[in-house]
């Protein structure tokens, strides 16, 4: 039975052969990578079903062919073809590279690209690696360094792929153990702790006479590369005890083309068993990189919450009684105190300060101290960071002011953190410093609408009448920003109970005072609360101007089309109500202003007149003439926008719903202006669908405004304005010198008749009538 299988093998080991020598000679016929891999995939299949001892492939394959299938076996390793099996067949065999000789027996030449080159440049450390140890045994001529194009050698390969016993062979042959790679400059030993980096291999290679102290062209030593890679920071230990062995000095200070150290890198590795060791070794505990980055930078910059590896740093330099520069400063002029505030590491901060830091020292080019920093983050360690300096009797400069003249607290104001500001107010902050931009700290808080901020600075001696470099007063403030809130003003006029009484007419460079400024703005709450508070409206107030109000009333920031018309018409109607109110006489002048804005700012409904029946309009020119009939749909006959109006109110009795369908002088009887402004305010306007919020906007713009517009255009003394006139058409009837309307026909005319039109001239209102207040005008036909 044995005899019979011995056979068969010998049999299909003849036939395979035949097939092996076939396949040989396609080797020179291949033209595509399709056609290699299936030669390749034969072969493999062939040497599979090899049984008992391979052939002698010299017999069959020339060097350069066996180099060629090598290296297109690595090539093609990650497409599962059959690496390990054809390298396992090549090593069976018993094939061995031979160099070519000259007359004397030695190689011809040393210059020649080997699959062991090609495996490190095609395959990452993991896999070629073992590759790698199985290729020495077919490339095993170690008295031979054979060298590829870039100067890199079978000992550098050894090196790399952490091949001990070849290393050690190489260097028992006479092998040079300092032999740069020249593409990169590294040593072998490089080479070594950068790839697989074994213990043993760096062990051998300094034991032969490896220089510990040579760099690459990139400035790094061993040292350099030991701190960088977090599994071989024990590394460092094995050289400093065969170095001693040896008697041999280790540049522990060493720097790379950055100017960084080994003691930067394992720094910012957080090594800190190898940061103790450098240390103990002599490495400067100063010396900073090009960036001018220190170890206390490289420390909370890279490892701000590691407070244990600052005090372990801090600990060993106290040990051997060296000097750490505790406030020394990186290109940014920041020090490591305002590098680990600046990451919101607290425990490190602490740290730093316990050992020395200044807290008061400027830390970068814009004059901000520690305490600006954290004020302008906006944390909450403030009370804990005065505690510490407390606690280590470090005055601190609560004042101190920057390049802007910002002190701490403006910028804590700037972010709003009341324990912030209430700790510096605690520690003495003064509240009335102003900065280059002429910002008091109490306007910081009023113009952002800070209530709580603004009582607390009001509650610890801030000045409610300081003006600023633009002589505005803290009402200014108010009356200048966004926010119609009298409870900001409750906040102000409270304050005088406890210190001083509140200018209510105080002036600004302009010659403005609060209420001017909060007519303009418009807000109607601010200004009622300023008339209740005696704000003067006799000969030192004056109506904003078409100009003033063309720069002060506009869209804020982020604000939607729709928001912005009805805020505006309903705010400053408002205004003038409360104006009234207090005995103001409004005049045609100021009328026209506000008209002037509606014009501006397209303030008038463009589809609403056939809501009524509307017969009648005015032109561009004054002119009233017939409307023919052009019934459309509306945007209010929308299914959706009916159901949420109806469960919109306008007040207590009214749905937006049904003062959609009022008729206009009807809804001047039933809503006031104020309730028109509450409604604004409510953001209920947001509840309909997008596309009805700005044509609901202009509807409500009008009909708030149909009383005011009609009071004026009576007051030109026309002789007929009919009642069905929209806003628009009146504003035209107040600006035109003359108006044309038909009166042979009593104001009834045809859908489609034309009238005749007669000029009727203005006069001037007899100046003895007295004109009812806005919101009580009524209208008789």
């Amino acid at each position: 039975m044995y005899a019979i299988d011995a056979r068969h093998a010998a049999r299909l080991n003849q036939e395979n052969l035949v097939r092996l020598k076939r396949l040989r000679g396609k080797i020179h016929g291949l033209c595509d990578e399709h056609e290699r891999n299936g030669l390749l995939g034969e072969l493999v299949s062939l040497m599979s079903d090899w049984q008992g001892q391979p052939p002698n492939l010299r017999d069959i394959f020339l060097s350069e062919e066996i180099d060629w299938l090598v290296t297109e076996f690595v090539k093609r390793d990650n497409m599962g073809i059959g690496l390990e099996t054809f390298i396992d067949f090549v090593i069976r065999s018993g094939y061995k590279d031979e160099p070519e000789l000259d007359e004397d027996g030695k190689p011809l030449s040393l210059r020649r690209t080997t699959p062991l080159h090609r495996t490190v440049r095609f395959k990452p450390v993991t896999r070629w690696r073992p590759i790698v140890r199985e290729l020495f045994k077919i490339y095993a001529r170690l008295d031979v360094d054979y060298t590829d194009e870039s100067g890199l050698g079978h000992f550098h390969v050894a090196c790399m792929s952490g091949c001990v016993e070849v290393v050690e062979r190489f260097l028992e042959l006479g092998q040079e153990p300092n032999v740069l790679a020249p593409e990169t400059g590294d040593t072998p030993l490089l080479l070594a702790l950068s790839n697989v980096a074994r213990s043993d291999v760096v062990e051998s290679l300094l034991r032969g006479g490896a220089d510990p102290n040579l760099a690459n062209e990139e400035g790094k030593t061993p040292l350099h590369v030991i701190s960088r890679k977090h599994y071989i920071a024990d590394f460092a230990d094995l050289l400093f005890d065969l170095l001693e062995e040896k008697n041999q000095l280790l540049r522990v200070d060493a720097r790379d083309k950055d100017g960084r150290t080994p003691l930067y890198w394992a720094l910012y590795n957080g090594h800190e068993k190898l940061v103790e060791s450098l240390l103990r070794k002599g490495a400067d505990p100063n010396l900073a990189d090009e960036d001018r980055d220190a170890p206390l930078h490289v420390i909370c910059k890279r490892c701000p919450f590691k407070y244990e590896m600052v005090e372990l740093f801090l600990k060993v330099n106290h040990d051997l009684q060296q000097t750490v520069q505790m406030d020394a400063r990186d290109k940014k002029g920041r020090t490591a105190l305002s590098v680990a505030l600046g990451s919101g590491c607290l425990e490190v901060a602490k740290v730093l300060l316990r050992n020395g830091a200044d807290p008061n020292a400027v830390i970068d080019t814009d004059g901000s101290t520690p305490l600006h920093l954290i004020c302008k983050r906006g944390v909450s360690y403030l009370s804990t960071f005065i505690e510490v300096c407390d606690d280590k009797q470090r005055p601190l400069q609560i004042d101190a002011q920057d390049r802007m003249g910002n002190t701490p607290l403006h910028l804590a104001l700037l972010n709003g953190n009341i324990n912030n500001i209430e700790s510096l107010l605690r520690s003495g902050a003064d509240p009335s410093f102003v900065n280059n931009d002429g910002s008091i700290p109490l306007h910081l808080a009023l113009s952002r609408g800070q209530k709580k901020v603004a009582e607390t600075l009001l509650k610890n001696g801030s000045d409610p009448n300081q003006a600023d470099a633009r002589g505005l007063t803290a009402l200014h403030v108010i009356c200048k920003s966004y926010h119609d809130d009298d409870s900001m003003l409750d906040i102000l006029f409270e304050s005088q109970q406890l210190r001083t009484k509140v200018l209510v007419d105080a002036k600004d460079e302009a010659g403005w005072t609060p209420l001017r400024l909060a007519v303009a703005s418009p807000l109607p709450h601010v200004v009622d609360v300023l008339l209740n508070h005696g704000a003067d409206l006799g000969s030192g107030f004056a109506f904003p101007t078409e100009s003033d109000l063309d720069e002060i009333v506009k869209p804020r920031p982020g604000e939607t089309s729709y928001h912005f018309k009805l805020r505006v018409a309903s705010g400053l109607l408002l205004v003038v109500e409360h104006l009234e109110n207090k005995g103001y006489r409004a005049s045609r002048s100021d009328a026209l202003t506000i008209m002037k804005l509606f014009d501006k700012w397209q303030l008038f409904e463009k589809s609403s007149r056939s809501n009524f029946v509307d017969d009648w309009f005015v032109n561009a020119r004054g002119e009233i003439v017939e409307e023919l009939s052009n019934p459309y749909e509306h945007w209010y006959d929308d299914e959706e926008v009916a159901i949420i109006a109806r469960s919109l109110l306008m007040n207590p009795s009214l749905s937006l719903y049904e003062l959609i369908h009022l008729p206009p002088e009807e809804a001047i009887r039933l809503i006031a202006y104020k309730d028109y402004h509450e409604f604004w305010r409510s953001g209920d306007l947001r509840e309909l669908p997008y596309a009805s919020r700005e044509d609901c906007a202009l509807h409500l713009c009008e009909k708030l405004s149909r009383g005011f517009f009609r009071r004026w255009a009576l007051e030109r003394r026309c002789d007929v304005v009919p009642d069905n006139l929209n806003n628009q058409d009146l504003w035209r009837i107040c600006l035109g010198p003359q108006l044309v309307t038909p009166l042979a026909q009593s104001n009834k005319v045809g859908k489609r008749k034309r009238v005749t039109n007669v000029v009727i001239k203005w006069e001037r209102p007899v100046r003895s009538i007295k004109i009812p207040k806005l919101s009580k005008f009524t209208y008789n036909k």
